[in-house]
């Protein structure tokens, strides 16, 4: 292996070497890198977190790259224990198998996970491959029936994967190609691997969606890219491919999904590129305005949640958490927070439970802490999820707890207004 951390010197899209810094937060761990007690003394690098913005194409991205041997080959998400994001799999199943033209498709997924999203394609009979460079999280799939191939996506992988199984129908990746830093080579095997009529859907964090909602806390170093519609387009032209549709969509705070096909393929754009063009130019993407905008937002967030905190404290208050995502190391490093301001995560993810923070080691539990010795406040770290989580904890707040939801703005959850909450609230 070789540096850990490394400087970009050119854009991923368009291979610019101009760049505006939007805004700088705290440097942090990695945001998945969770330690065991055993651990707690050791070092714990930080590395810049800074977001910078090409001259050339005003594609949002960091430049300060983290050796994904040391992100990825061992991770800690597991999309099968959220709800949520089982039920939006799901529903992205048969989103994508009602656009393909191809009624007996072979699917490959990049960045599979566990493969809950090869579940929902083999449960409809259709043949399904996933492609996880996390060996801890493909071993699991395979043992669970969910076939998939332990490696990071590449042009090598994809016409590894063409000659063993013949050409992918539909191609599909969730959360996982703001990840990669060398995308030339991911977007060249997506080519080499797609069938004729076939089609990619990738999904990821809608810039325009970050700027909006303040959700600064995406912004880690395992999202090296933050994707708009308009950087895009000429980027895939390169790479002799095209954008057929552009679909906003409300997870994990507001998300686009793409719809790629080779150049001249057979799919008719439905208007939703141009609508998202639109969007975009309205909003200014082309200028530092937006992000100078966000950088006030995140001030503000910051002095909302401490002062919220601090309130609840001297009133003599136990104050924990829920969610221990990776979003969370890079609030907690940002704002100052600490063990001492929240003292415990319940956490559903299993593979997290028992470990620490990020640099902020703070405790990492299992949910029965809201009933065992349930603290007066818990904050939402996984805060698009946050309906959900209440709902299933509503025995929480009628004994008396209260929840706060610091994203994208500040709430504070009660008995006496978690039916209105709940009302109100998709996710």
């Amino acid at each position: 292996m070789g540096a850990v951390h490394s400087k970009r010197t050119t854009c991923r899209l368009c291979g610019g070497d101009g760049f505006d810094v939007a805004f700088r937060l705290q440097p942090t761990p990695p945001a998945n890198a969770y330690v065991g007690r055993d651990e707690l003394n050791a070092a714990e690098p930080g590395y810049p977190l800074d977001l910078y913005v090409c001259r050339s194409c005003h594609h949002a991205q960091l430049l300060d790259i983290v050796d994904p041997e040391v992100l990825f080959r061992h991770y800690a998400y597991v999309s099968g224990t959220s709800p949520v994001m089982v039920k939006h799999l799901q529903d992205m199943c048969e989103t994508v198998r009602a656009r393909c033209l191809n009624k007996a498709p072979f699917v490959v997924e990049i960045g599979s996970n566990d493969g809950t999203l090869l579940q929902a394609f083999i449960d409809k009979g259709v043949k399904a491959l996933g492609v996880e460079p996390a060996e801890n999280l493909a071993a699991a799939a395979n043992t669970a029936g969910r076939p998939t191939r332990a490696d990071f996506f590449n042009a090598d992988t994809a016409k590894a994967v063409r000659a063993e199984h013949g050409p992918a129908h539909i191609i599909c990746a969730n959360n996982v190609l703001a990840h990669i830093d060398a995308l030339g080579d991911v977007f060249a095997g997506i080519k080499a691997l797609m069938a004729a009529d076939g089609l990619c859907a990738f999904e990821v964090s809608y810039l325009v969606d970050v700027i909006e909602h303040g959700l600064f806390d995406t912004i880690y170093h395992e999202h090296v890219s933050y994707h708009s519609v308009g950087p895009m387009i000429p980027f895939l032209a390169r790479a002799g491919l095209e954008l057929f549709a552009a679909e906003r969509i409300p997870t994990q705070g507001g998300s686009i999904r793409f719809f790629v096909q080779h150049k001249g393929g057979p799919y008719k754009a439905d208007g939703s590129v141009e609508q998202r063009l639109a969007t975009e130019a309205a909003l200014g993407l082309g200028t530092l305005a937006p992000f100078e905008a966000l950088a006030g937002r995140i001030a503000a967030s910051s002095a909302a949640l401490r002062t919220k905190l601090a309130t609840v404290k001297a009133n003599g208050a136990r104050v924990g958490g829920y969610g221990a995502p990776a979003k969370i190391t890079t609030l907690m490093h940002h704002f100052e927070l600490s063990a001492d301001d929240v003292e415990f995560l319940a956490e559903d993810n299993p593979l997290k439970v028992g470990l620490y923070t990020p640099g902020k080691h703070v405790p990492i539990v299992g949910t029965t802490s809201l009933t065992d010795s349930p603290p007066g406040y818990v904050v939402v770290f996984a805060w698009n999820f946050a309906r959900s989580i209440i709902a299933r904890h509503r025995k929480f707040v009628e004994n008396g707890g209260r929840f706060i939801v610091p994203l994208p703005a500040l709430l504070d959850v009660g008995a006496e207004n978690i039916d209105q909450y709940l009302a109100s609230t998709a996710n």
